[in-house]
Formats: C-alpha cells, sequence, structure tokens
C-alpha cells in the first residue's frame, strides 16, 4: 500500500487530491497538511511513502519544503501547481534542483477531460512511491568513469549532441550544459520528460543558468541546428534530426508510451550521424531511450550515462549501463569535460 501525504492550503484541494488517490486500491492517505511547516512535521511522524506538495502556500512555500524534507527525511515528492506563469515555473525548477521527482498540473478544465488528469496523478504516484531517493547534498566534485573502455578512436569525431532524460533531469541538464567548454560548440537536441506547459519556462531557466554562453530554445520543425544553440523538444511532439541535417518535429506514436521520446532522437541521430552523433541518458524512471542509444551505438555513436551516485533515478541510465552500451557513466558536470578531452585527442592526432 502506497501511503501519501497531501500538502495543499487549500481546504478544497486537498479533499479532491485525497478522494481521487483513495480511488486506487493500491494508495491510502497518510495524512494532510495545509503548509510547508506542518508537512514537516507530518513527514517525520507519519513517514509517508509519497508527498503530493502544491508550489504555492503560505507560511513555507513548495520550495523551501522540499529543500528541508529532502535534507532530513528524504521522500519522493511530485510539486503540483496550477500556473505556468515565469515566476511558478522558476519556482519549480529550483526544487526540482533540490530534489524534487516531477512537476505535475493540478487537474483543471481545459483540452483534457479531468478523468484524465487525476488518472495520470494516480500513475504518476503509483510509479514514483517506491523510487529510492537520497539526501540531497552537493556534488563534491569527485565521480569515477565506469563502464566501459575511454573512448574508442571512431567515436570521437562528434558533430552533435543528443540527450535524453526523466525525473531529476533539469538539475542534470543545467549541470551537463554548464560543463560544456565554448570549445564544444556543437547543437545539443535534448528531450526531457516535463509536465505540459513547463518547456517554454524550461527554456528560459536553462539560459538563465548558463548566461550567455548558449542559446536554449524550443526546437521548430526544419530547422538548421546551429553550434552553441541548444534545442528542445517542444510539448507532445518527437525531436529528431533529418538525412539532411535540419530538425524534424513529428506527431509519430508515443515510443514506449512517450511522446517526445529519447529513443526517437537518438535513432534519429544515429540514422542521421552514425559515428558522429554523441547520446547521453541522463537521470529517470524507466528505459526510455535505450533502444535508441542501442541503435546509436551500433552505428559508432559515443554513449555516456549518468552515474548511480549523481542520478536522483537510475533508471534510464542504468538500463544503459545493463545493456552493455555505455563508454562511460559520470557526474553530469564531468561530462563536459570528458566530450572536450576527447576531441582534443582526435585533434591532436590529426
Amino acid at each position: 500500500m502506497i501511503r501519501v501525504l497531501v500538502v495543499d492550503d487549500s481546504p478544497t484541494v486537498r479533499a479532491m487530491i485525497a478522494a481521487v488517490l483513495q480511488s486506487d486500491p493500491a494508495i491510502t492517505i497518510a495524512g494532510q497538511a495545509a503548509d510547508g511547516e506542518q508537512a514537516l512535521r507530518m513527514v517525520e511522524q507519519l513517514k509517508p511513502d509519497l508527498i503530493t506538495l502544491d508550489l504555492q502556500m503560505p507560511v513555507m512555500d513548495g520550495l523551501a519544503t522540499t529543500r528541508a524534507i529532502m535534507a532530513a527525511h528524504p521522500t519522493p515528492i511530485i510539486l503540483m501547481t496550477g500556473s505556468s506563469v515565469k515566476e511558478d515555473v522558476a519556482l519549480s525548477f529550483e526544487a526540482l534542483r533540490s530534489g524534487a521527482l516531477a512537476i505535475t498540473n493540478k487537474p483543471s478544465t481545459g483540452a483534457e477531460p479531468l478523468a484524465v488528469q487525476w488518472a495520470r496523478l494516480v500513475e504518476t504516484v503509483k510509479a514514483l512511491a517506491d523510487v529510492r531517493v537520497v539526501r540531497h547534498r552537493p556534488h563534491n566534485g569527485v565521480s569515477p568513469v565506469r563502464g566501459g573502455p575511454v573512448l574508442a578512436r571512431p567515436r570521437i569525431r562528434a558533430r552533435m549532441i543528443g540527450v535524453g532524460a526523466s525525473a531529476g533531469g533539469p538539475k542534470a541538464v543545467r549541470d551537463l550544459l554548464t560543463s560544456l567548454p565554448s570549445s564544444v560548440s556543437m547543437p545539443v537536441l535534448i528531450v526531457q520528460h516535463i509536465a505540459p506547459g513547463f518547456t517554454n519556462g524550461f527554456a528560459e531557466w536553462l539560459e538563465r543558468e548558463m548566461g550567455s554562453s548558449r542559446k536554449v530554445v524550443v526546437a521548430q520543425d526544419g530547422v538548421t541546428p546551429r553550434e552553441q544553440f541548444v534545442y528542445l523538444a517542444p510539448d507532445g511532439e518527437h525531436l529528431g534530426l533529418t538525412a539532411g541535417g535540419s530538425l524534424l518535429l513529428s506527431d509519430a506514436p508515443a515510443v514506449a508510451g512517450f511522446r517526445p521520446s529519447a529513443t526517437f532522437l537518438f535513432e534519429s541521430l544515429a540514422k542521421a550521424l552514425g559515428a558522429a552523433a554523441i547520446g547521453v541518458i541522463l537521470t529517470g524512471m524507466g528505459s526510455d531511450g535505450v533502444d535508441g542509444l542501442r541503435a546509436l551505438h551500433a552505428a559508432g555513436g559515443m554513449v555516456i550515462a549518468q552515474d548511480a551516485d549523481s542520478s536522483l533515478v537510475h533508471g534510464m541510465p542504468g538500463a544503459a549501463e545493463a545493456a552493455g552500451i555505455v563508454q562511460a557513466s559520470l557526474h553530469p558536470s564531468e561530462i563536459g569535460p570528458y566530450i572536450a578531452s576527447a576531441l582534443e585527442e582526435v585533434s591532436t592526432a590529426q
């Protein structure tokens, strides 16, 4: 039985969330809290399996509450918000950096039926409740390389980087991008599983975090990728690369339940670039991206995974490691220098 603590300052919303979650026989409500301070006391007393956490609350907001919980009583947290304004989006990504697993919109009338939105929340709770989370503390700068040989020669003449990430991904993506030296100027294509309506805010947040080093944009179909640019898959569309080298957006069926899918991205890079592509798989549940990385690996491309120690959820990178297709497992902040050294190595050899 999954024991959930529901945290929201609105009694009506708390009651709705509790009623919907308890309608599933696998879920029970351990308690309800009206603000962050009350939630902290209840987490210590009740030790729930998962917390649904309102972003905007009096006394202590969702960000401060996330930081306090992850420092003292690490517990899977799903952030819930009714707003996608810039300020709330920025607050949401800071909470993800601090250890929350996912952002979800509060169900509301709109394009999707309410029943579909509530069902998605139930599925998310059931999927994340068993995720092993750890006390959130800063990276110490030391992380060993695992998972294979140091860069084979055919795998270092890269022209593009593809990245796949899910739960815990925003912080990992940020750490990866900020680690890329200016000498690694090739375009970066990213598939990040995230709540609808947050992709534009994610792009803005990433660009603020990086300063002026790279331009981050939501991808547009037919655009030729440019150096020092980062392209994010838009909501509900696959992102790939055509044989002619332009960006491809597709509303093709979901791959293993995902659209956008990291597997779609990596497979397209394998077909378009082969050994001239690098695939990076970061923290996230499940195995999205692994089949695409197999194709990229078979085509001679380089595959890098986030290491277990730094992954909030090691499902996706762990599945790639288990498939035997990973050349190196690294902290995201080490991936940029690792790629740069590989490019320097081939340049020196010429």
